[in-house]
């Protein structure tokens, strides 16, 4: 009898692997719909401070627990521009989930500028000032816009070297899988 229990729950048991398989393979998928290069392994994301337009200083720890898109962009890049408003839709769409946009900027025109370009282009999220590059520096960025994606546990999951289609559906799907797989709700 005890035999027949064990057997009772195989079928269930591999259904739950492959659903979680799939799960995983729906991830990759976007991923590489999206073309991010997922790290060979997952490092903590360098910790940093800096201000925002309005002096306020915000540091990287603040967001602790959330699931962050960390978008290094300039004024200048167009490409970064046309990627903005698919970043603030996202931000509008699950920011209250545990979702944390932070747009750092590279320019060395100055906070007037800068908030000049995020109000003419509708940005709410965080936006923060990086004109001597360190923050750019310890990131390695290299080509503007470059996003990395940064999990729950401080753990780069991502970076795309470029504009990217946030707003479309892999988008929302990957961004929806790894709310879900790290906790729902915004701690």
């Amino acid at each position: 009898m005890r035999f027949r229990v064990r057997l009772g729950w195989a079928p269930l048991m591999i259904l739950l692997l492959a659903w979680a398989g799939s799960a995983t393979g729906e991830a990759e998928r976007w991923i590489q719909e999206l073309n991010i290069d997922k790290p060979r392994t997952r490092v903590a994301a360098p910790d940093f401070a800096l201000p925002g337009p309005e002096g306020e200083m915000r540091a990287l720890e603040r967001y602790e627990g959330d699931l962050i898109l960390l978008n290094f962009w300039a004024t200048w890049c167009k490409p970064c521009r046309d990627e903005m408003p698919a970043l603030e839709s996202l931000w509008q769409e699950y920011g209250d989930r545990g979702l944390t946009v932070i747009g750092v900027n590279v320019d060395r025109g100055g906070p007037d500028k800068v908030r000049a370009m995020a109000e003419k282009l509708g940005i709410s999220f965080p936006v923060l000032l990086d004109p001597d590059g360190e923050v750019r520096n310890r990131y390695n960025v290299t080509a503007f816009p470059q996003t990395y994606l940064i999990g729950r546990d401080g753990r780069f999951l991502g970076k795309a070297l470029g504009e990217r289609e946030w707003a479309s559906r892999a988008g929302h799907e990957l961004i929806r899988h790894f709310l879900k797989r790290s906790g729902g709700a915004k701690n």
